[in-house]
């Protein structure tokens, strides 16, 4: 490996790596996406601010209405089991292996969904909806994907010994692309984020969704928060999400 310095007036201004005469650009890149002079995006909210019809100017409702009710984000109740759904436009993910970690503060109705999006690129675009049955141990979750924001769902994988009760935490992570794609879930992590797409506080999933999607998804790189139900509120008291270490 030779190294090329080109000078002015005795000062170095540039230095290129050449290998056998040809240019070598370093450039970083994670699934496709060129990374170079950039990190692994990391972003939270707390939702504690004034009531509001929105969640602010760092989320993006696609479907449905969900608010800021007495520190929470709050999706009202509509008895028709139609879609509320926000993703977090504030920050960008810089990869499609990202992560999510959501509190239900409120154990909910017995027929409210909470769920978490991942993979979204705009309402027109497929993505991920992991939706959570939880009013007793041995809850269901199921892993879609949505066509569009609030459209047709595909179920692709679903578990039901995630022995989990509302209220409480869920950590998420999303990994691989095609039939690859592994979604891990984790039972009431304590960190804010995972330190990879297998290991969360030093350890591994409390549960695995493996199912191969007919239509992956394999962009997107925002991730939100969505639920259905036909009685009761949907509520959330603290979100993180980002690229997954």
């Amino acid at each position: 490996m030779a190294q090329n310095v080109k000078t002015l007036n005795g000062l170095a201004i540039a230095s290129v790596k050449t290998f056998r005469g040809l240019a070598i650009a370093s450039v970083k890149t994670i699934n496709g996406v060129d990374n170079t002079g950039g990190g692994l995006a990391s972003f939270s909210d707390d939702f504690i601010r004034a009531d509001s019809d929105s969640l602010g100017s760092n989320w993006t409702e696609i479907a449905g209405d969900i608010d800021i009710v007495s520190n929470q984000a709050n999706a009202p109740a509509t008895f028709d089991f139609s879609e509320k759904a926000a993703v977090y436009t504030g920050t960008a993910c810089t990869t499609v292996d990202q992560y999510v970690k959501v509190t239900f503060p409120s154990s909910g109705a017995a027929n409210t969904r909470p769920g978490i999006i991942v993979r979204f690129t705009n309402s027109s675009s497929p993505y991920y909806e992991i939706r959570f049955q939880m009013a007793g141990p041995g809850s269901t979750i199921n892993w879609y994907v949505m066509a569009t924001a609030g459209g047709s769902e595909t179920l692709v994988d679903f578990v039901s010994s995630f022995d989990d009760t509302l209220p409480g935490t869920v950590g998420l992570t999303v990994s691989g692309t095609g039939t690859s794609t592994v979604i891990n879930l984790w039972n009431n992590p304590s960190a804010n984020a995972p330190t990879s797409d297998s290991l969360w506080d030093g350890s591994g999933p409390t549960a695995s969704l493996t199912g191969n999607p007919a239509s992956p998804v394999d962009t997107g790189n925002y991730a939100g928060i969505a639920g259905i139900g036909s009685s009761g509120a949907i509520t959330w008291s603290a979100f993180f999400g980002g690229d997954t270490p």
